[in-house]
C-alpha cells in the first residue's frame, strides 16, 4: 500500500472519532438505562447534590394538582396513619394546633363554638345543662352555695352585701318562712336550740332571764314531751268523757290505755297523746282492727301503738270479719298535723298506712309485719315521714328451712310512696323477705327532686321491683335488688319509670314486638343494654321473628348508649335454622336524640331490615350500626354521606357485653 493511501485511512479514522465525541469517563454507567426519561425542555437549574441513593418508584397516578409552592420544612410522616381519614378535610387548618389534644373529644362538637373559650374548663361538666342560661352571670360566683336546689323565684332586689350566719340554727329551714320577719333579730342566738319544742304555739311572752340552775338534775320518768297534761285538759275539758260504745278514745293520765271499739279506733286533737299504750285489734276475742284514725297531734310521742288486722293469724285467703265478710286488712291514717309524730307503731296485716298530715309520722318508728297483699305505704304530707324508720317484714322461714324442691310463689306488695315535699328525707326504709317465696314490690316512688334527700333503702332477701321510681334520685339501695322487665312489652325509661341512665341491663326473652322508649332529657344516656332472644321453654316451637325497636324522643335521650341484640333461637327451636330476627324500627325524634348511639346486631339479627327514622337534623349524629364486626352510619345524610350511596366497609368493632 502506498504512503498516500495510508495517510487517507488515518485521516478518515480521526474524523470518525471526532464525530463520536470524547471517550466516556472512568466509572460510567455500564450498561446504560434501557428506559431513559424523556428529555425535559426546562432542566432544573438546581439539581440535588448529592442525589438520593435509593429513589422511590415513580407513582402510577401522580396528583393532578400538586401543591404550589411545596412546604419548605415537611414533617416526618406518622408511623400509624388513620385507617379512616376524613372525607372532607378543612381547607383552612389552624396555624397553631394544640400540642396536647383531648384523648376523648366531644361527640358531636358544637357547630357554634365560643369566640372566647374558658382558659380553665371544668373536668366534670353537667350532663343536663340548663336550657335557658342567664345572659348576665355573676362575675364572682359563690364557692359554697347554700343548697343544691336553688329557688325558682329568686328575689328581684337581692341584698348587695349579704352576711349569712356562720352557724345556722337548723339544717332544715322552714318551708313556710314568715312574711314579716323581725327587724331586730337577736345578736346572740342560741347555739343549741331545742329539738323537741314543748308546744306548736310557743308563748308570746317568754322569760327574759331563764334559770341557769334547774331544780333537779334527774328529771322524772318518761313524760311525753309533745303532750303535757295541761294541754289536754285545756283542749278536751276538765271532766273526762266516756267513750263506751264508740270508737273515739281519750286518755287523761300517762297510765291510761286506749282500745278500739268493734275494730275501729279514732283519736282526735291531742286526745290520746297521754296514753301509755293504744290497741286496735283484740287477740283474746279475735276481733281484727279495721281502721285506726289519728288527728292533729293525737298520738304524737306515744311509744306503744299496736295495730293488728289478723289477731288469729289465719291465712289471708280465709281471713274474715265477724260479719262473715272478707278481711281486707287494717287501715292506718295519720291525717292530722303532727299526727303519729315521734310515735312507735307496730302493725300486722294492714292494707294501707297513710301519713297525709304535715309533719305526720315524722321521726316515727313504724314496723309492719306481713302486710296484706298489695298493701300501700304512703307519705304524702309535707315532711310527713322525715327521719322516720320504716321496717316491713314479709314471710317466715319454715322449720327445717327452705327445701330445694320448693317452687317459690310470688308475694305482692303495693307502692311505697314518698310523694309529699321532703316526705322521705333522711328516712330509713328496710324491706325484709324472711320466707321462701319471692316478694314483688310494685314501686318505691320519690317523684320530686327533694322528696328523698339523705334517704337510705335496704332490701333483704328475694325481692324484685316492678318499677324503680326512686333511682332517679341517685339512691343506691343495699341488698340484691333488680327492677323487673319480665313480660313487659314497652320498657319506659325516665323519671317516674325504670331508670336507664348510666345503667347496664340484660333482658332475656322479651315478648314479640318488645319496645324500649326513652322520652325524657338524657333518660338513657350512656345506657348499655343487651337483649337476648332464646327459645321459650313454655313454647319451644314458637319462633320470635321481631322486636319492636327503640324510640328516643328527647335531646340526649340515647346519647352514648350501646345496645346489643342477639338471636339464639336457631340453635334451640326445631326447624329454625337459617332464620333471622329483625329490629322493626329505630326512631330518633329530635336533634341530639341518638348522638353517639351504637346498635350492635349479634347472632342471626338482620340489621338491614331495620327502619331508621332520623326526624330532625343531627338526630342521628355519629349514630352507628354494627353487624359482623363492621360499622355503618345510621343515616348517611347526617354522617357526610348520602342515603343512596353504596355501603362501604368500616372499622371492625368488638362488642363489649355487660351483664348485671
Amino acid at each position: 500500500m502506498s504512503m498516500q493511501r495510508i495517510l487517507v485511512c488515518l485521516f478518515l479514522t480521526y474524523a470518525v472519532s471526532l464525530a463520536q465525541g470524547p471517550p466516556p469517563p472512568w466509572g460510567a454507567t455500564d450498561p446504560p438505562t434501557s428506559s431513559p426519561t424523556s428529555a425535559t425542555s426546562v432542566p432544573t437549574s438546581s439539581p440535588s447534590d448529592p442525589p438520593t441513593l435509593s429513589p422511590t418508584g415513580p407513582t402510577s397516578i401522580p396528583t393532578s394538582s400538586p401543591t404550589d409552592p411545596p412546604t419548605l420544612s415537611p414533617t416526618s410522616p406518622t408511623s400509624a396513619p388513620t385507617s379512616s381519614p376524613t372525607y372532607s378535610p378543612t381547607n383552612r387548618p389552624t396555624e397553631v394546633p394544640t400540642k396536647g389534644p383531648s384523648a376523648s373529644p366531644t361527640s358531636p362538637p358544637t357547630k357554634v363554638p365560643h369566640a372566647l373559650p374558658t382558659v380553665s374548663p371544668t373536668n366534670t361538666p353537667t350532663k343536663i345543662p340548663t336550657q335557658g342560661p342567664t345572659k348576665f352571670p355573676t362575675v364572682i360566683p359563690t364557692q359554697t352555695p347554700t343548697t343544691p336546689f336553688p329557688t325558682n323565684s329568686p328575689s328581684k332586689l337581692p341584698t348587695l352585701a349579704p352576711l349569712p350566719t356562720e352557724m345556722p340554727t337548723t339544717l332544715l329551714p322552714t318551708q313556710r318562712p314568715t312574711t314579716h320577719p323581725t327587724k331586730s333579730p337577736s345578736v346572740s342566738p342560741t347555739l343549741q336550740p331545742t329539738v323537741s319544742p314543748t308546744t306548736f304555739a310557743p308563748t308570746e311572752s317568754p322569760t327574759l332571764r331563764p334559770t341557769l340552775s334547774p331544780t333537779t338534775a334527774a328529771p322524772t320518768r318518761y313524760i311525753n314531751p309533745f303532750c303535757p297534761p295541761r294541754t289536754v285538759y285545756e283542749i278536751i275539758g276538765s271532766v273526762p268523757q266516756s267513750n263506751v260504745g264508740n270508737a273515739v278514745e281519750e286518755c287523761w293520765l300517762y297510765t291510761d290505755v286506749a282500745h278500739d271499739f268493734l275494730g275501729h279506733l279514732q283519736c282526735d286533737y291531742y286526745a290520746c297523746c297521754l296514753c301509755d299504750d293504744i290497741y286496735c285489734g283484740d287477740a283474746q276475742t279475735g276481733m281484727p282492727c279495721q281502721s285506726a284514725k289519728f288527728g292533729d297531734r293525737s298520738v304524737t310521742g306515744v311509744h306503744g301503738i299496736y295495730i293488728d288486722g289478723n289477731p288469729y293469724r289465719v291465712p289471708p285467703s280465709v281471713a274474715v270479719l265477724p260479719n262473715g265478710e272478707p278481711n281486707t286488712g287494717a287501715v292506718v291514717e295519720c291525717s292530722g298535723v303532727e299526727a303519729c309524730k315521734a310515735a312507735e307503731i307496730e302493725a300486722h296485716f294492714v292494707s294501707r298506712v297513710e301519713c297525709s298530715g304535715d309533719h305526720s309520722c315524722q321521726a316515727t318508728k313504724l314496723v309492719i309485719n306481713d302486710p296484706v297483699p298489695e298493701a300501700q305505704i304512703i307519705c304524702d304530707g309535707l315532711l310527713s315521714c322525715f327521719h322516720a324508720e320504716i321496717e316491713i317484714n314479709v314471710g317466715a322461714v319454715p322449720a327445717g328451712g327452705c327445701k330445694p324442691s320448693y317452687l317459690p310463689q310470688n308475694v305482692l306488695l303495693g307502692e311505697i310512696q314518698f310523694s309529699g315535699q321532703q316526705s322521705g328525707q333522711d328516712v330509713h326504709l328496710t324491706v325484709n323477705n324472711l320466707g321462701c317465696d319471692k316478694l314483688i314490690i310494685k314501686d318505691v316512688q320519690c317523684p320530686n327532686a327533694v322528696a328523698c334527700n339523705g334517704a337510705q333503702f335496704a332490701f333483704n332477701g328475694n325481692i324484685e321491683l316492678q318499677k324503680c321510681g326512686f333511682q332517679s334520685t341517685g339512691i343506691v339501695p343495699q341488698g340484691n335488688l333488680q327492677c323487673s322487665t319480665a313480660g313487659v312489652r314497652v320498657l319506659t325509661c325516665g323519671q317516674g319509670f325504670v331508670v336507664c341512665e348510666q345503667m347496664a341491663k340484660v333482658i332475656d326473652n322479651p315478648p314479640a314486638s318488645f319496645k324500649v322508649t326513652c322520652m325524657s332529657l338524657g333518660s338513657c344516656i350512656n345506657m348499655q343494654m343487651e337483649i337476648n332472644m332464646r327459645a321459650d321453654p313454655a313454647n319451644p316451637n314458637n319462633y320470635v321473628s321481631n322486636i319492636g325497636g327503640f324510640v328516643f324522643g328527647a335531646a340526649g335521650a340515647g346519647q352514648g348508649a350501646v345496645i346489643y341484640v342477639n338471636n339464639y333461637q336457631n340453635s334451640m327451636v326445631p326447624g329454625s335454622t337459617g332464620k333471622s330476627m329483625k329490629v322493626d324500627k329505630l326512631t330518633c325524634m329530635v336533634s341530639g336524640a341518638c348522638s353517639g348511639l351504637t346498635l350492635v346486631a349479634g347472632t342471626d339479627v338482620d340489621i338491614f331490615a331495620t327502619s331508621i327514622e332520623c326526624l330532625e337534623p343531627d338526630a342521628c349524629a355519629n349514630c352507628i350500626l354494627v353487624t359482623d364486626g363492621v360499622q355503618f352510619p345510621c343515616d348517611y345524610k347526617q354522617s357526610g354521606g348520602s342515603s343512596t350511596a353504596m355501603l362501604l366497609p368500616g372499622t371492625p368493632v368488638t362488642p363489649q357485653y355487660v351483664h348485671v
